[in-house]
């Protein structure tokens, strides 16, 4: 790039070519070039992405709207505490719901606060995202979620309360960090090739280490009964589940084991990288959006990039639940009858539309 190695230093024609306006600031573009010219740079292109991070060549577009979009309720307050919640969570939704980007909302019935930022949306909300993921608006528990599986007691062993929650402490782990290395528990999900994706890039080690392991917070591992009513069972198969559940009798008293946890420290370093990279990505294009609505367009290299580590996560999620709820049945001596569950901290796509819930299916 430099002149005395043969290639000319950058003018401001080349920038106007390049597609930066008459508006730019074009002596401040020129001086921060010449200095990376200074430095040895002799890529062109490498030196215009440089100065498009400094001055973009587009002008930011998008702002947010000067009236929010209404949003659905399904939740009523009965308690002085309840609404003092929901006018907290009521605030920071309406903030959401001027992001240009979002274009529908819901506040379900758990409904709560998370937090007191500009637009962070609270526990039980829920938004439609045209052709954009909002990282902050599916938290950084990525793909927490409950897993149940239903079995019956075996005929053998100890079968008494404290000889099964035994079995299942020695199965899992809770507490912050997560397991020793001797200790990993072993599933292909690991073996995955999608290390080289910018947002998974060096966290191998994270994705080995929390299997089999729930954290903290509000995440546990429960152990009770349940009875297949006929009306239950009955609403079910009208609803599509009935092969799900075919295997449960009406009226008999099984067992149930259910797990509550999400990605980790695994999606917790995902969620950091993504929502950095929104807040970059949103500060090219718009002006005065908070950093809790910053987005990542779907179709740019990295909106798509996250949205492949998402569904990694999710898969990671499953394998989690997988391995305890495998660990425990195989202990005991015991089979899952059904095996079934959601997320509640994640993003569904439907289309162009992407659909975020922070603690809400």
């Amino acid at each position: 790039m430099r002149e005395s190695e043969g290639m000319p230093a950058l003018t401001r024609e080349d920038l106007v070519e390049a597609g930066w306006g008459e508006t730019a600031p074009f002596e401040k573009l020129l001086e921060e070039a010449k200095r990376l010219e200074g430095m040895g740079n002799t890529d062109r292109a490498y030196i215009l992405k440089r100065l498009d991070r400094l001055h973009p060549k587009h002008a930011p577009t998008e702002v947010m709207r000067k009236e929010p979009l209404s949003f659905s309720e399904a939740v009523e307050a009965t308690t002085a505490e309840e609404v003092k919640n929901l006018k907290a969570a009521r605030r920071t939704m309406r903030e959401l719901m001027a992001c240009p980007v979002v274009e529908a909302g819901a506040l379900m019935p758990d409904t709560c606060p998370a937090g007191s930022a500009v637009a962070s949306i609270p526990v039980g909300g829920a938004v439609a995202v045209r052709n954009a993921i909002i990282p902050a608006a599916h938290g950084s528990d990525i793909c927490c979620s409950m897993q149940a599986s239903v079995f019956e007691l075996p005929a053998e062993g100890d079968v008494s309360v404290s000889g099964l929650m035994d079995q299942l402490a020695s199965v899992t782990r809770f507490g912050p960090g997560g397991r020793q290395e001797a200790d990993w528990v072993t599933d292909p999900v690991t073996d995955e090739p999608v290390w080289e994706n910018r947002f998974l890039r060096g966290l191998k080690r994270y994705a080995h280490m929390h299997l089999a392991d729930q954290g903290d917070g509000n995440h546990f591992a429960f152990l009770g009964t349940v009875e297949g009513g006929a009306s239950w069972l009955d609403q079910l198969a009208e609803a599509g589940h009935g092969e799900t559940f075919s295997k449960l009798e009406a009226g008999k008293r099984y067992h149930v084991l259910i797990t509550h946890h999400g990605s980790r420290g695994l999606g917790a370093r995902v969620y950091q990288r993504g929502h950095e990279a929104a807040v970059a990505q949103t500060k090219r294009v718009a002006t005065g959006v908070p950093a809790a609505a910053a987005w990542l367009t779907f179709d740019s290299g990295e909106g798509a990039l996250y949205w492949e580590a998402l569904q990694y996560l999710s898969r990671w999620t499953a394998a989690n639940h997988r391995a305890i709820h495998d660990r425990f049945l195989e202990r005991i001596g015991a089979a899952s009858l059904v095996n079934f569950g959601n997320e509640h901290n994640f993003v569904w796509r439907r289309g162009d539309l992407f659909l975020h819930g922070k603690g809400a299916t």
